[in-house]
């Protein structure tokens, strides 16, 4: 539970980078965003029942058209795309609604104010899961919206066949940018008997519920068990030849208290943990910010890390939203550090850069907390961008291996081979992802990968980013040493590393990383 709610002006991360995306002039006249609501008009929704919307869950909240991609991927799902909707008939069978394998229908968003969990059922043949992001897939061919009470909800999932053998699941859990969604799609692609969901909402909204203080540990643990199941039953009943269901979470920063419920509320579901060189991240990260920035104005000042000077006029949630990870950081018992007592890490420095510091806060953030759940033994298996770049299919025969379902693939053999190989050359953003300017990097951009490992073999000089100039890259350098033990660290994630190396070093000063550590290499 969180030690005091949280105002509704007050925004979680996804909702906050969305405003750092859309600053410019416009943001002084734009409706002020809202955090998850405790309230609605229609009160605790007793009973199943459909909800009738009055615009287009595939909209802005005010039901005007979105201002770009950026704006539509960074809107998280919540009964607001619904706009002032009203109660419709009662459904009666919604397990008959999740079983329907025409018109598909998986959990949309969990909500405190009204105590449901909402499903979206699509029109016939439509599956939400085929786009990049299923959150994005899921604004679209709505066919009906059901609401279903927690305490129905939790009942019906406990009913499902998956609540007493959940079988193979994985999820998979990530600092963004790490090519998460490239490994889903492969999954799929290379026809070893899995299916892939990318980042249902629903995670986020259990950990912002606890954050606010709008429902208890308990309460979260069951209706996120819930959720699940209910997606898994749908996913086994539409592919039923498929049998490992992947989920791809977002970033960790925005959903972690979700992370640590799994062991207890779905311990047959293994954990996955997905990384990449945290200056890449940052620098991917900016990339396709800038690009997708609505204001010129504001994409100018970026370039030049200005942009900040917008971010009074929407309320600065950017500012607020640091300053409360930042004590999150030094006070959650969730994400203490052995050895380490954390300074403030002064948000002010990284505002000062516009969208690149709150990125490089951002990854700092997904850094510490990898970290502090990686020890905690809660991933059961770490995998790291730039070797499933490189080895490709065979990092995917690993991964299955380590997980003890390769006995499940069909034709395990192909896997590493040149052919498997080729699946990696698809764009898996095609459709929704989240692209840069000049679209996604195919398979990885090898040149700079082997440029990198070059790099920190010969200890010659910073390595090269793979998307900053390099003057931008020493202010993300500057700022990523405010985390002394990550820097220590060198900013490494593996999670597989023992509580005595994640110790704080005896000697009494750290020194700074000089760009010459495994950030470096594969």
């Amino acid at each position: 539970m969180a030690r005091a709610p949280l105002p509704e002006q007050e925004l979680e991360l996804v909702a906050t980078f969305r405003e750092v995306v859309l600053a410019g002039w416009a943001s002084a006249v734009r409706p002020r965003p809202r955090g998850m609501r405790s309230s609605f008009p229609v009160g605790e929704i007793q009973e199943s029942r459909e909800l009738v919307p009055t615009k287009s869950l595939d909209s802005r909240p005010d039901g005007s058209p979105w201002l770009g991609s950026m704006d539509r991927i960074l809107t998280p799902l919540s009964l607001d795309d619904l706009g002032r909707f009203s109660l419709g008939p009662a459904v009666h069978d919604v397990r008959a609604v999740i079983g329907d394998t025409v018109c598909n229908a998986m959990p949309y968003c969990i909500c405190p104010a009204t105590r449901t969990i909402v499903l979206v059922q699509h029109d016939p043949g439509f599956s939400p899961t085929d786009a990049p992001f299923m959150f994005v897939g899921q604004r679209q061919s709505v066919k009906r919206i059901v609401a279903v009470p927690w305490q129905q909800a939790i009942a019906l999932a406990e009913s499902l066949p998956e609540a007493k053998d959940m079988g193979p699941v994985l999820l998979i859990q990530m600092t963004g940018r790490c090519g998460s969604t490239v490994l889903t799609k492969a999954l799929e692609w290379l026809d070893v008997g899995c299916q892939s969901v990318s980042e249902p909402d629903f995670f986020a909204h259990v950990h912002e519920m606890l954050e606010r203080g709008l429902c208890s540990r308990e309460e979260a643990v069951r209706v996120t068990r819930a959720a699940v199941l209910m997606l898994v039953h749908q996913r086994r009943r539409s592919h039923p030849d498929k049998q490992v269901v992947v989920i791809k979470n977002r970033t960790l920063a925005p959903l972690w208290r979700s992370c640590d419920l799994m062991p207890e509320a779905l311990p047959q579901v293994q954990q996955l943990f997905q990384w990449r060189t945290v200056e890449d991240v940052i620098g991917s990260f900016n990339a396709a910010t800038e690009s997708n920035m609505v204001s010129g104005s504001a994409k100018y000042l970026a370039q030049h890390s200005m942009d900040g000077v917008f971010w009074p006029l929407s309320g600065s949630p950017a500012v607020r939203w640091m300053e409360r990870m930042d004590t999150a950081l030094r006070e959650d018992p969730l994400l203490a550090l052995p050895g380490l007592e954390l300074p403030d890490l002064s948000p002010h420095h990284f505002a000062r850069h516009g969208a690149l510091g709150f990125l490089t806060f951002m990854s700092i953030v997904d850094s510490h907390v990898a970290v502090a759940l990686g020890q905690r033994g809660l991933f059961a298996h770490t995998l790291k961008y730039e070797d499933l770049m490189e080895r490709k299919s065979a990092a995917v025969r690993e991964l299955l291996e380590a997980l003890g379902w390769l006995h499940l693939v069909p034709n395990a053999s192909v896997l590493g081979t040149p052919e498997a190989d080729q699946v990696f050359l698809r764009d898996a953003h095609a459709g929704g992802g989240l692209a840069k300017g000049s679209g996604t990097t195919l398979g990885g951009d090898m040149k700079q990968l082997e440029r990198s490992k070059l790099a920190a073999a010969s200890g010659q000089g910073a390595r090269e980013n793979a998307h900053l100039p390099q003057h931008r890259a020493e202010v993300v350098r500057g700022l990523m040493r405010r985390h002394a033990l990550l820097q220590h660290r060198g900013y490494n994630l593996d999670t597989s590393q023992t509580d005595g190396e994640l110790k704080k070093p005896e000697h009494k000063s750290v020194e700074c990383w000089s760009g010459k550590s495994v950030l470096g290499g594969a």
